[in-house]
């Protein structure tokens, strides 16, 4: 049943072996006794929409950046993120960032682990990727209205913009 469930959510893993690894992981963290899973209930409500929602609570956070990740087809809205950063940037609230991994969905470290670990290094404030490492496209941050950089942009290019922008 296991390795069903990797063969049709998990299509990018093709190598068999990493598909039993996998399958393999996913029972055995089955069969043991709950713990995270189990404080659901008392962050959600029964339509899985948070009780504090997350978007509400993020320009409120006192650090100095808050940087998220979706994948492009992630089952959780983008438009979260957006809305996070938008709140922030009206209440003059901490800097946010929110990025989209493309040919990834929600296990994107799975599903382009290349691109995950650039935006996660970028994120992080590295400005060395490798080459052949794909970067996540920055769709919206504090520090203007609206910045949409594409893809074909290298990283130290979207980091000269990025720069360059004035903060609000």
């Amino acid at each position: 049943m296991v390795q069903k469930y990797v063969e049709r959510r998990l299509p990018v893993i093709s190598d068999p072996k990493e598909q039993q690894a996998v399958a393999n992981y996913l029972f055995y963290l089955a069969m043991v006794p709950g713990f995270g899973e189990n404080m659901l209930n008392r962050f959600l409500r029964s339509s899985s929409h948070g009780i504090h929602p997350t978007v509400d609570r993020i320009p409120k956070l006192q650090v100095p950046q808050v940087s998220i990740i979706y994948g492009e087809q992630d089952w959780m809205d983008i438009e979260g993120g957006i809305e996070a950063c938008e709140q922030s940037r009206a209440s003059g609230g901490v800097q946010v960032e929110v990025f989209q991994l493309q040919d990834a969905g929600h296990l994107m470290m799975l599903d382009n682990w290349r691109g995950f670990y650039s935006g996660i290094v970028t994120m992080c404030g590295e400005t060395r990727v490798p080459p052949n490492y794909p970067s996540p496209t920055l769709v919206r941050t504090t520090r203007s209205t609206s910045i949409v950089l594409s893809i074909d942009v290298s990283l130290e290019e979207r980091l000269e913009k990025a720069a360059q922008v004035t903060k609000y």
